[in-house]
């Protein structure tokens, strides 16, 4: 509010009186029941070392002191009119100086090899897909590791998502970020209790290139030790490339994904020659019933252009059949064949496909949701209501002046 504002001291006196009132029974309570609190929010947030127990109490302690303290400073600022510029001085010195105090390890200055690109870039060669194991060879709140090593640790690691600045794609990691849908999010959960070789199989087909974590998954043979932090972790590498679009003539149909999951990690299952769909796409009524006797010898795909949320492709096909693209399919997705809106379909369970019919084609794809466009139009309206009621009392006011 500025130091003026807290010159004049306009608080109304009320307010001052229930926050000093509530900042002391506060203080005054967790000092009764500190044992209790500190027992449930310990159990909260994981921490069973006594020292950070201590300085969880020493933390909640020191913040009510300083609330009631300035909650009483305020009220002792109604018996001063004289003199009221010094003791707002005096408070804003104490503001300044409480949190570069606390701070002076919070931020701590760190050599700049810290901050440089992680070493085992080197090995990986971004961009790459990458499965980042979850478990941390530590247990954080429990274990006394130096927050400055933790996150050397989670940087030299990739631990999710760390990566990402430097063209690392996470692979069956958590999601808090919530980018998936929830059916994503469960399907990635069910992946996780498969066999090894099962979880191989999708790996592979979704492009994951390597996997890091604090063993091997599926060979020790096919991994290199690394160490970080005094951890040992491993990195294996899984796949040779990035997934990339096919062209398919055959498909089988499911209705749960369940059933397409199971279809997909069977033996006989190639993602590369067969496309799992739903039943309700009814892609055999659009294929005219030629898909199955055709083979792809004289298909062609060509990628002018590909990045996240829009691609482009050169498709030739002998007759028509199913363009896979990897990438999780949503509602968002929108595909066009020659300038011409066409459907877009999950495919396989973790991509989408198109119908492409014989012949060149251009094919384009756009990931633009319907509640983008919404928003958008809701924006722009808005604007445009701001301007004209800014411009209509404008106006108003010019006329009257």
């Amino acid at each position: 509010y500025g130091l003026d504002w807290l010159r004049e001291n306009n608080l109304p006196s009320a307010f001052k009186k229930v926050l000093a009132t509530f900042s002391i029974l506060s203080l005054l309570g967790y000092m009764a029941f500190k044992g209790k609190i500190i027992s449930v929010l310990s159990q909260l947030f994981v921490m069973e070392n006594p020292g950070l127990k201590q300085a969880l109490y020493r933390s909640i302690l020191y913040g009510l002191i300083i609330l009631a303290f300035y909650a009483v400073y305020f009220i002792v600022l109604d018996k001063f009119n004289r003199g009221r510029a010094s003791f707002v001085a005096i408070l804003i010195a104490i503001c300044l100086i409480d949190p570069v105090y606390h701070n002076r390890y919070v931020n701590p200055t760190v050599d700049e090899s810290f901050f440089q690109p992680p070493s085992i870039l080197g090995d990986i060669k971004p961009p790459v897909g990458l499965y980042r194991g979850g478990t941390l060879p530590f247990v954080l709140g429990i274990e006394e590791t130096p927050k400055l090593r933790i996150m050397s640790f989670y940087r030299q690691t990739l631990y999710p998502y760390s990566g990402l600045p430097y063209g690392v794609r996470y692979i069956f990691n958590p999601d808090f970020m919530a980018t998936y849908p929830y059916k994503q999010e469960e399907l990635t959960k069910s992946i996780k209790s498969l066999k090894r070789e099962d979880q191989l199989k999708i790996l592979k087909y979704l492009g994951c290139q390597y996997y890091i974590g604090n063993k091997p998954l599926f060979s020790l043979e096919a991994s290199k030790k690394i160490e970080a932090e005094g951890f040992t972790q491993y990195l294996e590498k899984i796949a040779d490339g990035p997934a990339r679009p096919t062209v398919v003539y055959d498909f089988v149909e499911a209705e749960t994904d369940q059933q397409r999951l199971d279809i997909f990690i069977g033996l006989e299952f190639d993602p590369q020659r067969t496309a799992i769909i739903g039943k309700s796409m009814r892609i055999s009524e659009k294929l005219g019933g030629e898909l199955k006797e055709s083979t792809a010898n004289n298909s062609s795909l060509e990628v002018l252009e590909e990045k996240a949320g829009y691609g482009r492709y050169k498709i030739n096909l002998p007759i028509a059949g199913l363009a896979i693209f990897p990438g999780n399919w949503a509602k968002g997705w929108k595909a066009w064949i020659d300038g011409k809106r066409v459907d877009v379909f999950e495919a396989n369970l973790f991509s989408k496909g198109v119908v492409v019919p014989p012949g060149e084609h251009l094919v384009r794809l756009r990931y633009w949701p319907d509640s983008f466009v919404l928003g958008l139009i809701i924006s722009l309206f808005s604007l445009f209501s701001i301007n004209v009621v800014w411009a209509y009392f404008y106006a108003k006011k010019k006329r009257h002046g």
